[in-house]
């Protein structure tokens, strides 16, 4: 029997969660987001995974999912990773001036790499590169991205993975997500390069990035609708957060996250990333038979956007469920997770046993929701342990 491990780690605002696959003295390691290498992010990868990760996922461009990748990447002495996958600028080409080291170095002034909560400000040179550089001035990790020619989409193929360790297929993003993302990154290289036509440009991801990371979208979402200290959290008011209607559109980065769900012998897990609620529930359905009734159910569901109100859909949570739900990223505010999301969870009934929500760490609205009362009323626990182990 082949087991498997989810193990999440807190890494302040942003996504850090490890699937780890074995069976005998094989296993197969995923790697998906990391927003900053702490030292139980290194001690994970160093002694269980022993410094090698077949596949890392890094969902999106946004500072909470990579910074952390970088780290694993420049510090990890003697790492190897087998395949990476990473959303850059493939289907960016633009016809524009050639753009060298200087105007790209000049640029990174202005779009200085991001900081996270937890994390200092100060910003070294080697912190300031993007992913895409520190993938590609490394020969092997180079090689393990480039078996990545094309943007993963929703219309990605199954990705088989090595030695029967079950398969990966993907829910997000869609081509026109990506198409948006682009078009802002037009936007932005007219902006700082316009010029006469001088031939194509250079360092495509690299540049992407930056310009990405520079800019600030008009799409960005806000955070939790409601105020933590404004009502007390009691049964009426958990069920009219779980039926409140917030659902809007989040940013470019995050409509154009990779979430895809792993499946092996009768066990599937979602992986969110920042995905659109809508766009996930709509591609699993689309090749899925009908249900029946109840919700369909995964062994584990890693939601998305850290469990912000504006990401955490009805259809989402009308659709999926899960008695092991892990909730990675907090602020230290009620922004994340929200209390629209926490309601929307703990409210729903489950013929699955208690379930258990798994968070990386406290925060106002984890407190708020953490009562004795509600627990025994909503059949929930939570933990801080975030790491749960199965059979399939």
């Amino acid at each position: 029997m082949a087991t498997g491990i989810v193990r999440a780690f807190d890494v302040g605002v942003g996504d850090c969660v490890f699937l780890l696959l074995r069976e005998g003295d094989r296993q197969f390691s995923v790697m998906v987001d990391c927003g900053r290498m702490t030292p139980e992010v290194r001690e994970w990868i160093e002694k269980e995974l022993n410094r090698h990760i077949d596949l890392v996922v890094v969902t999106h461009i946004d500072g909470d999912h990579v910074v952390g990748v970088k780290s694993v990447l420049q510090e990890i002495d003697g790492l190897t990773v087998g395949r990476i996958l990473y959303n850059c600028g493939q289907q960016c080409k633009v016809d524009g001036p050639r753009v060298d080291q200087q105007q790209l170095d000049a640029l990174r002034k202005d779009a200085s790499a991001p900081t996270i909560y937890g994390c200092s400000s100060e910003v070294s040179e080697r912190q300031a590169l993007t992913l895409a550089e520190v993938i590609c001035e490394n020969e092997s990790f180079r090689k393990a991205w480039e078996n990545q020619r094309e943007s993963i989409t929703v219309d990605t193929p199954v990705m088989k993975l090595a030695d029967g360790f079950g398969e990966i297929r993907f829910l997000s993003p869609e081509d026109s997500a990506l198409g948006k993302l682009d078009m802002e990154m037009r936007r932005a290289f007219n902006n700082h390069f316009y010029r006469k036509y001088e031939g194509p440009y250079q360092n495509e991801s690299t540049l992407f990035e930056l310009l990405i990371r520079g800019v600030k979208s008009p799409y960005e979402s806000g955070g939790s609708v409601a105020t933590v200290a404004a009502i007390e959290a009691t049964k009426t008011e958990l069920q009219r957060l779980a039926d409140a209607d917030i659902s809007r559109d989040g940013s470019l980065s995050n409509n154009a996250s990779i979430a895809f769900v792993w499946s092996g012998g009768d066990k599937r897990i979602l992986f969110c990333g920042d995905a659109w609620p809508d766009v996930m529930v709509h591609h699993y359905l689309r090749n899925a038979p009908p249900i029946e009734s109840g919700f369909e159910r995964f062994e584990v569901i890693k939601v998305p956007h850290h469990g912000s109100a504006y990401n955490c859909g009805d259809r989402f949570w009308d659709t999926f469920d899960s008695q092991h739900i892990f909730i990675c990223g907090r602020t230290k505010d009620e922004r994340r997770p929200s209390k629209e999301c926490l309601a929307k969870i703990v409210t729903r009934p489950t013929d699955d046993g208690k379930r258990i929500l798994h968070v990386t760490g406290r925060s106002k609205c984890v407190d708020w929701i953490d009562k004795e009362n509600l627990r025994e009323e909503f059949n929930f626990s939570i933990t801080e342990e975030c790491s749960y182990e199965f059979e399939y």
